[in-house]
């Protein structure tokens, strides 16, 4: 799996960058992604983060979320990204079972 972070209008710390690479990476055991891409971002006083998800032969998925800090962002990210990703797996799985009947 391919990360990508990026933070043209943030300016994100070292150990941010390295948590979320390092949060990210987890997602690979849920579903097979080709390439993350997460852009960092200021809005309004709050930290603004954007997830593109590309896996194999599925929509890209794009999530957003705001939050106080950059970490507070990543855990929260993190949990929407499971989600999304569990959901597009038992959907597939679904449609294996339906089509082998």
């Amino acid at each position: 799996m391919n990360i990508i972070i990026s933070s043209p209008k943030y300016d994100l710390a070292g150990k941010d960058k390295d948590y979320a690479v390092e949060k990210f990476s987890h997602l690979e055991r849920i579903h097979n992604l080709d390439t993350l891409e997460a852009r960092f971002g200021e809005a309004n006083n709050k930290i603004t983060c954007e997830v593109k998800m590309l896996a194999p032969r599925a929509e890209p998925i794009v999530l957003s979320l705001d939050a106080e800090h950059a970490r507070e962002v990543i855990d929260l990210l993190i949990e929407k990204c499971e989600r999304q990703l569990r959901r597009l797996k038992e959907k597939k799985e679904d449609k294996r079972y339906v089509s082998g009947q």
